[in-house]
C-alpha cells in the first residue's frame, strides 16, 4: 500500500499568500499609473521622501499623519525609474495584503477544523475589498494589522501574558 503523503496545513497557507499575491498583482498589472486621487500619489511622495531623505517629508517638511506604510513601500521607490517603483509598490502591497491569511488561518484555526481554516484564509483574501490590495494606499497594510490585532486580542482572552499583550499593542500602534 502507498504511502500517504501528509502534507502540512502551512504548506496550503503558504500557497494561499502566494496564490493571492500573484492573482492581485496580475490585475494590478493592467493599472500603469495611480487610479486613486491624491491618496496614492500623496503615499508614493511619502514613501519616495522615506527612500531619499529616510523620514516621511513633503518637499522637505514633517507630514503629520506618518504610517509604517511609507517605511514598507520605500526600498520600491529607492529604484530610480518611476514606473518600476510603482510596480515593486504594487507587488509589495499585494504581498502585505495577501499576508492576511497567516492571521485568518491562526485565528480560525481556534474555532473550526484545519480544513475550515484554510478556507476562511483563503476566503479573507478574495473579498471585494481586494480591489484595494495592489493600491498605494493603507488598506493593503491596515487588514493585516487588523486581523493580527484580533488573533492577538483573542490570545489574551485565552490566556493573558505580558507577551501577547505587549505584542497587541505594539500592533495597535
Amino acid at each position: 500500500m502507498p504511502r500517504r503523503l501528509k502534507l502540512s496545513p502551512w504548506w496550503l497557507v503558504a500557497a494561499i499568500v502566494s496564490v493571492a499575491t500573484s492573482y492581485h498583482y496580475l490585475q494590478a498589472r493592467e493599472r500603469v499609473t495611480p487610479w486613486i486621487f491624491p491618496d496614492e500619489n500623496r503615499y508614493a511622495a511619502y514613501a519616495r521622501a522615506v527612500a531619499e531623505t529616510g523620514k516621511a517629508t513633503v518637499r522637505g517638511e514633517h507630514i503629520w499623519q506618518e504610517s509604517l506604510q511609507s517605511y514598507l513601500l520605500a526600498p520600491a521607490w529607492s529604484v530610480q525609474d518611476v514606473g518600476t517603483a510603482f510596480e515593486l509598490s504594487k507587488v509589495t502591497s499585494c504581498l502585505f495584503f495577501a499576508l492576511t491569511a497567516v492571521p485568518v488561518f491562526l485565528l480560525a484555526r481556534k474555532f473550526a477544523p484545519t480544513w475550515a481554516a484554510l478556507l476562511a484564509s483563503a476566503g479573507a483574501v478574495v473579498i471585494p475589498a481586494a480591489i484595494y490590495g495592489s493600491t498605494l494606499m493603507q488598506e493593503p497594510f491596515a487588514l493585516p494589522a487588523a486581523t493580527t490585532a484580533a488573533l492577538l486580542a483573542t490570545l489574551i482572552l485565552e490566556r493573558p501574558t505580558l507577551r501577547t499583550g505587549t505584542c497587541l499593542g505594539v500592533t495597535l500602534i
